[in-house]
């Protein structure tokens, strides 16, 4: 009589394992979605500065084919380039705007190192200016340099 009762006793788990069970998942969770929301701040950081990379180039690049000057002008109080002097752009944006500052980027310029914010491309390719730009998202942050040659490059 006694196997009888001493197996009918433990068929489920209790309260307390649940609940222990739930407190150890919290904690793992607690300490994995920070990390999570660092990394997607860096790795958009990182794709706005690629991307502004991308579009300087382009822009230097129509200014060489067409043999007129570009100028880009950067909003320092939030994200947006606007590409003056070209036809078109030149670029992946029709209207010679570019956001940093929307989706899927949602960085912000901390620092433009240019006079005026503005650097103008010339019919060679030549910037106006050697700057840096620094994009910002978060804790995060990316620099980029535009050299005298024209050249944009991340640090």
């Amino acid at each position: 009589m006694s196997l009888v009762r001493h197996r009918s006793r433990r068929l489920g788990t209790s309260l307390f394992e649940v609940l222990m069970t739930l407190a150890i998942v919290a904690l793992l969770a607690g300490i994995a979605v920070p990390r999570f929301g660092r990394l997607s701040d860096r790795a958009c950081v990182d794709a706005a500065a690629r991307r502004l990379i991308h579009e300087l180039g382009s822009i230097r690049d129509r200014a060489v084919m067409t043999g007129t000057s570009a100028t880009v002008v950067f909003e320092l109080s939030g994200g947006t380039v606007e590409v003056k002097g070209l036809a078109g752009a030149g670029t992946s944006w029709a209207s010679g705007v570019f956001e940093l500052d929307v989706s899927p980027y949602r960085a912000t310029f901390k620092e433009v190192g240019f006079p005026a914010e503005t650097v103008m491309f010339d019919g060679y390719g030549l910037a106006s200016d050697a700057g840096k730009l620094v994009l910002k998202r978060g804790d995060h942050e990316r620099a980029i340099r535009v050299h005298r040659s024209g050249v944009a490059t991340w640090d």
